[in-house]
Parts: C-alpha cells; structure tokens; sequence
C-alpha cells in the first residue's frame, strides 16, 4: 500500500524545484513518523511504500528528482541482508533512475558493500542509525537536488576556469599541476596522475601526480605494458574502469586494494594528431562511480589540456633555441673584446721588453701603464659579465639621499672629468632628495652612465645631474607603473657631447655594443639597464647628433 503527502511550498531550504522523498521499508509509516518532523520543508512530499513496484508508482514520474530511502536493516521480510535486497535496490534503480538511494541496512560484508555500490547505492547508513544524522544527510541531498540547475551552472564556470588556467602559464610544471588540481576538484575525485610516453624508454613518466601513495609517486614512471595507458593510448579512446584498476592484471592487485580505488577514468592526450599521453582521475570507495558524462567532461578536458602542454613544449624549444642565440652572440662578443684586449697587451708587453732592452725608462712606463689599463679592462669585463649573468634578482632598498650619492659619483670620476676639462655639476629637487631603492646599484648605474658621457665628449664639455619628482594625474607622462606615493622619480643625467645617432640608440642597451671601439666592453649600460629593470624602472635615452645626450633614470617613489 503507498500512501504520499505534499509539503507546503513555502518552506524553509526549498529551491526552484524541491524532489520527492520516498521511502521503502517493510514499516514505512513508522519509517515516515521519525523523519517527517526533522524534514518538513526540505521535500515536495513524502511517499511510503512496502514494495519496490508500489514505490515506482507513486506520486511523481519516474524522472522525476527523488530521494529513495530503503530500510533493509531487518532483511526484507525479517531475514539477513541477502540476493533478495540487491535485486530490489536493482529494480529500484531501474524504476527511478533519477533517485538518490539511501540504504539502511545491518552491519555487511566488504563484498556486499561493493555489490550494493554497484546497484546504485550512493549512501550507505549501517546500524545503529544516528537519526539525527541520517536526517541531516537527507536534507544536504535533497538542497543539492534542488540546486541542481545552479551545480550545472557552476560545472559550467569549473570549466572555464579550467580552460583559462591552462592559458595563465607557459611553464610546464606549474601548468601541469594546476590542470590536475582543477580536474580533481571539478569532476570530485580523490587521485590523479598525468602520464607521458616516452618512446625510447617505452615506459609511462609521470609527470604529475595528486593523491597518490607516496610509493606510486616516487617511482615517476610507470611500465606501458600491461597498463591501462597502453590500452587507451593504443585504441586513442577514454576508458571508464570500476573497482578493479587492472583487470587481470594480479601484480597491480595488491596496490590497487590498498589504495581502494572504487572507479577510474583514463583519457588520451592528444597533440600533433597522436596520442602522447594519459590524463588518470580516481576515486577512492565508498564513493560513487564516475559516470559517462564524467568520462566525456575528462575527455575535453585532456583535450584543452594536450594544446596547453604542446603549447608548453614550443615556449620551452623557442627559449632553448633563443639561449643558444644568445650564447653564440655571447661568445662572440667575448671573444671580440678579448681579442682587443689580448692585442694591446702584446703590445703593451712589447714596448716593456724593448724599453728594458734600450733602458729607456720613460718608454718602459709608456709600455707598463698600457699593460695596467688593460689588466683593469680585462677586471671590468669580468665583473660586468658577473653582474650581468646573474638571475634577476630582489633588490635591497632602503631610502636614502640622493644629493649625497651625487657627490661620491662625481668624487669617483672627477679625475677623468678634469683630464679632458668637463665640469661637472648637479642640481637635486626640493621634492626628490631621497628616494627608496638600493643605494649600491644605483649609484653603479649613475656612475656608469656619467663615465659613459665622459667617454662621449671629446673635451671641454659639461655634464649635469638633476633629480625631480612626478606625481600621477599630472601633464608629464610616467612610463612605469607608480610606486607606493602615487609617483615616480626622474634622475636626469645630461652632456653636451656630440650625441648619438638614430641607429645606435636602437642598439645602445644590447649587451656588447659599443661606439667605443677597443676602449668599451659593450656590458656597461647593459648591466645599468637590467639593474633600473629589476627596481621595476625604465631608461628612457634622448639623444641628437650635434645637440647631446639625456639619460634619465625612472623610478617608483
């Protein structure tokens, strides 16, 4: 006999569309008076049935959302939980595809459990029941159900956040790891792994892993044959496994127990028109199974995922073959400055065996003074190459004063300044005489840049620093982005030299360029560049033939 009751719509937890809770049990009216009370509000109504077929036909269709609780705690009829019961939950299943099943039932077998998940059981309560706790587990399903437009849309929102992650990042560890950790999430699984073929090895690498025992991680491979992979990567199709991992494979058995794998999904990673690898997702028992729309939502997702790892593999073979580049034009550069040097040494070594041969004394100072410039060029090369192959690094910074710093620059190459009679003279504004960075570096860089101006000018000529302050908002443009005040700080460093030409100042901050012929390593402005870089600074050049040459040297403030 079914009998059926409808709950008023207006109660609290209802959701644009409420499912039916329908209950199964040799006493189900006794059944419904314990649980009426805890879920008035949370169904459409309550049906009680005592027979599968009864609890088919009651209020509602048959795809129609419902929550089925089957009280079996006494066998049906009053004997053990045997055959019987199964073939009822598989008939229930059959009439209500729909229907979340809720299982009472007596303390049962491993066996049983499992032959219970397989006929759709997706929640199983064993006595004594906490009803407490069963009536709050039922109201979580039923607001689930009732959310059910919304979870697709969220599903829908888990995807796109998938397919933009895999866009965030060119970096294959990071890409990897955080596809895996999305795809766990999005399809509520507990492992996963992402396996590439390595053809020459002939064995599976896992390149990331998620969940796994720790022994199956630290091998980071996996043998082909025999495995799932093999089989999906041979067929190029997914494929959906529940309970055994392996089948027939009795050295997986073990693993596979212990790691209590209740269903697996393994998906093809397509790239270049072949399958390169395998996307693996588990969940552990007493979960429910992956379904079909699960295996097809891996699928499209291993998909985005190859595109996302090929794109990966050319980001990384373009950068090796631009290392390679570099370090060709590197050598190259090395090697003509080396050679320079090399050359006036000889010479320089020449002159001192000559004038010690004549004892000409004032020729051997000639020869030794040739000697030492070129040791120093030879000291200044490799400390610029030092500072400019070092990896970006976090500068240092502190505030400090600017007019100071100035001064112990002008102090450094006054000598050089007054040999070819350049004045020097600087002019710190009001609203920029500190700024915060680090003081070792910049004053490198000033002194690199005003060194440079005193190669340029052929003589008597001047050279000027100023500093001043922009604030945002204002007519003058800044090119980086503000610092913590809201502006930034132009450090200007000007000469009257002869300028340099349009072409040159296309390459003036490459490493190994230089107008200076033998005298200039080409590191120096490079060096200065990378250094203003790393304080998230710019150097901005103005430059004419004929009418100087402004550096200016921005930074945050």
């Amino acid at each position: 006999m079914t009998t059926s009751t409808t709950e008023s719509d207006s109660c609290a937890g209802a959701s644009s569309r409420r499912p039916r809770l329908r209950l199964l049990s040799a006493d189900s009216a006794a059944l419904g008076g314990r649980l009426r009370e805890a879920l008035a509000g949370w169904f459409a109504g309550i049906d009680c049935a005592s027979a599968a077929d009864e609890l088919a036909y009651s209020a509602g269709t048959p795809l129609e959302p419902c929550v089925v609780v089957a009280d079996f705690r006494g066998g049906w009829g009053g004997g053990d939980f045997g055959d019987e019961e199964l073939r009822l939950l598989g008939r229930v299943q059959a009439r209500l595809p729909e229907a979340s099943v809720v299982l009472l039932a007596p303390p049962l077998s491993q066996r049983v459990q499992r032959l219970v998940q397989q006929s759709g059981v997706r929640h199983l309560f064993n006595e004594p029941i906490d009803w407490e706790i069963l009536a709050g587990h039922l109201r979580e399903i039923a607001q689930r159900i009732a959310e059910a437009g919304g979870e697709s849309r969220q599903r829908d929102a888990g995807l796109l956040e998938i397919c933009q992650a895999m866009g965030s990042t060119l970096d294959q560890d990071s890409l990897l790891d955080k596809i895996l950790r999305l795809m766990i999430s999005d399809l509520m699984a507990h492992q996963g792994s992402i396996l590439l073929f390595d053809r020459e090895t002939d064995q599976l690498r896992m390149i990331a892993s998620r969940g796994l025992p720790e022994e199956v991680a630290r091998l980071g491979y996996m043998p082909r044959k025999g495995s799932i992979a093999e089989w999906v990567i041979d067929h190029d199709e997914p494929l959906l496994l529940h309970e055994k991992v392996r089948e027939g494979e009795t050295r997986f058995s073990s693993v596979a127990a212990a790691r209590q794998i209740a269903s697996s999904m393994c998906v093809p990673l397509r790239a270049k028109g072949a399958v390169q690898g395998t996307i693996n997702i588990n969940r552990l028992a007493p979960s429910p199974h992956f379904t079909k729309d699960d295996l097809d939502r891996a699928t499209i997702l291993a998909t985005q995922a190859a595109i996302s790892i090929e794109n990966s593999r050319l980001y990384e073979a373009n950068l090796q073959a631009e290392r390679l580049a570099t370090v060709g034009q590197t050598v190259a550069g090395i090697s003509h400055s080396m050679k320079s040097i090399v050359t006036s040494l000889r010479g320089g070594i020449s002159i001192c065996e000559q004038a010690q041969k004549m004892r000409n004394w004032d020729l051997l100072d000639k020869g030794w003074g040739l000697v030492q410039r070129n040791f120093q060029r030879i000291s200044t090369m490799a400390m610029e190459m030092l500072e400019f192959s070092k990896y970006q690094r976090e500068p240092i910074k502190k505030r400090f004063s600017l007019e100071p710093l100035a001064v112990e620059v002008f102090a450094t190459a006054s000598a050089r300044a007054a040999d070819k009679k350049i004045a020097l003279s600087h002019a710190i504004g009001a609203d920029a005489k500190t700024i915060e960075a680090d003081q070792d570096q910049i004053f490198q860089g000033m002194l690199n840049l005003v060194e440079n101006a005193i190669d340029a000018i052929p003589a008597e000529g001047a050279i000027r620093v100023s500093s001043r302050r922009v604030a945002a908002g204002g007519e003058e443009r800044i090119p980086i982005a503000l610092g913590e005040r809201g502006g930034a700080v132009f450090i200007e460093i000007a000469d009257n030299g002869p300028g340099i030409d349009p072409e040159n100042q296309k390459k003036i901050f490459e490493p190994f360029f230089s107008t200076k012929g033998s005298k200039g390593t080409g590191l120096g402005l490079a060096v200065t560049n990378k250094m203003i870089q790393e304080h998230g600074g710019r150097i901005v050049l103005e430059s004419a033939v004929g009418q100087g040459t402004k550096f200016t040297i921005v930074l945050p403030d």
